[in-house]
């Protein structure tokens, strides 16, 4: 299987959108209604939830059910990533790109965005 951010992206996305209260937690499997996303099978989308996991982007309780996890929340750096590829993207870069993004501070990120709209005012 190759990694698939666009997927990742909208996994993220469905899982911050899940109404959990603090402390609740919610059993997440690549088959659960609020995880699926169109166009793609149970083995691509358990494969890129075990990503998510790897990666530390998720909050998760000790217990393990035999297929997914018990999901209590983003981490800190699941909503970190959540806010870089966010719509519109930052400074341009979509998810797809997101490996050259993280190669990016923030400090160069503000000087493309600065550059970019100066380029834009300048061409009105």
């Amino acid at each position: 299987m190759k990694r698939d951010i666009d997927v990742i992206r909208e996994l993220m996305l469905k899982l911050e959108s899940l109404p959990m209260e603090y402390g609740d937690n919610a059993h997440i499997a690549p088959d659960s209604p609020g995880v699926l996303v169109d166009g793609y099978s149970f083995d691509q989308i358990a494969g890129h939830l075990d990503l998510i996991v790897q990666a530390g982007f998720i909050d998760r309780s000790r217990s393990h059910p035999a297929i997914g996890f018990m999901f209590r929340g983003l981490s800190w750096s699941g909503y970190d990533f959540l806010d870089s590829v966010r719509s519109p993207p930052t400074c341009g870069i979509g998810p797809s790109r997101l490996h050259q993004l993280r190669a990016v501070s923030r400090s160069s990120c503000s000087c493309l965005l600065r550059r970019r709209t100066s380029k834009a005012r300048s061409r009105r």
